[in-house]
């Protein structure tokens, strides 16, 4: 009863240990994000009505890691391109996109810069009361900071 009861408390002890880690570490393979957060839709970035126009990289949160920033384009038929200010916040392993920001629709970009954890995009739009088949000629200069995980618009 004795050598039974030996038995049973090696048997419980060894069965109760950890099993040794043979896996190797988790690689991180997601060097680039692989989507956008468009009007609450994630849109993978080959989506065929989607296209990048200007890109830039900066740590907007202070975290250490980089945010990847894009202006895209999404053109889903008909008469209008309507161009998004996209983040995709830098993890430890990979991103994940964050809500759009629409910019406008037919505008004509001049720039975009991240500076600190500050960022701006510079474009050009047209007056309300001016037909959309005008060149865009009004000159706006947005500036967007991430606050509480969103990307929020600044005051001028």
């Amino acid at each position: 009863m004795r050598l039974a009861f030996c038995v049973t408390a090696v048997w419980l002890l060894v069965g109760c240990q950890a099993a040794p880690d043979n896996e190797a570490p988790q690689v991180c393979t997601q060097t680039a994000p692989a989507s956008h957060l468009l009007e609450g839709v994630s849109m993978d970035v080959s989506h065929p009505g989607l296209t990048p126009m200007l890109a830039a990289k900066g740590d907007l949160d202070g975290d250490g890691i980089d945010e990847v920033v894009d202006v895209v384009v999404h053109q889903p038929g008909g008469s209008g391109s309507f161009y998004y200010l996209s983040v995709n916040l830098g993890l430890s392993c990979g991103f994940k996109p964050l809500p759009a920001v629409f910019l406008g629709d037919r505008i004509a970009l001049d720039a975009m810069e991240v500076t600190g954890q500050r960022l701006s995009v510079t474009f050009r739009d047209r007056d309300a009361s001016e037909p959309m088949v005008s060149p865009p000629t009004r000159l706006n200069r947005l500036r967007f900071a991430l606050e509480e995980g969103e990307l929020k618009r600044l005051a001028r």
